[in-house]
């Protein structure tokens, strides 16, 4: 199990590696995840206990629903890769920064109510 956790964290973050690796070793350890349950059994995994085989449910659940995420993401490109940042937090990052350089914005992005914001429609004059 170790060395596919390693592989998953190296398909996510290594630089060099094709989109075709990548998904390899993301397959890979969502295979190890599924296989530590039995989804045709009833109660469902993880009730009433809060752990799968030693994972909290919810990082299992999300690092499952990650990899399909990723492959799907591959999968509408053209080119057949895609800037993992640019689909993370990096677009809410930069909404942030730029609500923090606006006039009246206090600290950490909050505008004032006080402040009228600039309109940035395209029927203002």
């Amino acid at each position: 199990p170790v060395l596919k956790i390693r592989e998953w964290f190296e398909a996510n973050d290594s630089p060099g590696l094709d989109a075709l690796e990548r998904c390899r070793r993301k397959l890979r350890y969502k295979e190890y995840l599924m296989g530590l349950v039995n989804l045709g059994s009833f109660p469902p995994p993880g009730v009433p206990g809060m752990f799968i085989s030693g994972y909290p449910k919810t990082l299992w659940e999300s690092t499952i629903a990650g990899i399909d995420c990723d492959i799907y993401l591959y999968s509408l490109c053209r080119r057949g890769t895609y800037n993992s940042r640019a689909v993370s937090s990096q677009p809410c990052e930069g909404l942030f920064s730029s609500l923090a350089a606006m006039p009246g914005s206090r600290r950490h992005g909050i505008l004032s109510s006080a402040v009228k914001c600039p309109s940035i429609s395209s029927d203002s004059p």
